[in-house]
């Protein structure tokens, strides 16, 4: 039985989810791109899971680099989210004029983040016309307690006061 792509994205598109940006690179070549198929996967070792798509800009520097950072979006960086996110406009994926500071894995921190997770990769998986990535987490911190920035039916939420 096969499924029809248009009800499965309407289907998945009521799971609630946070929102991320993936960074990632080396010696001032770093690349950003917003993710929200993120996950925590294990307590022993401590590790996530990020999805990312192979046509992505970002793919062939997270896979050369070895190393990232899931930066969790608080509610107040949609635009942060929106600018990573399009796909017409790659190029400001370079984080040309962002701000940012280098966290202990040499991948960028963005400035006002939720929380900021530093992983080197352990493994990949092919998942088709995405790869995924297992991060070791090396550091994480919490930098702000503010709600997050929530994605809920294909479209920018905040949760409820």
């Amino acid at each position: 039985m096969s499924v029809d792509s248009v009800v499965f994205r309407h289907a998945v598109s009521t799971f609630g989810t946070g929102v991320t940006v993936i960074t990632t690179g080396r010696d001032g070549n770093y690349h950003a791109m917003t993710a929200n198929a993120f996950m925590s996967l294990s307590l022993e070792p401590i590790t996530v899971l990020v999805s990312i798509e192979k046509t992505a800009n970002t793919y062939p520097i997270i896979l050369a680099a070895g190393v990232f950072t899931v930066n969790i979006l608080a509610e107040d960086q949609e635009e942060v989210s929106r600018t990573y996110a399009s796909k017409a406009m790659q190029d400001r994926h370079t984080l040309k004029d962002a701000e940012f500071t280098i966290g202990r894995n040499g991948v960028p921190k963005l400035a006002g983040c939720l929380a900021y997770i530093e992983c080197h990769t352990i493994k990949t998986y092919d998942g088709f016309d995405h790869t995924l990535f297992v991060g070791e987490v090396d550091s994480a911190e919490v930098a702000r307690d503010v709600p997050p920035l929530m994605y809920f039916r294909s479209a920018y939420r905040r949760l409820a006061p």
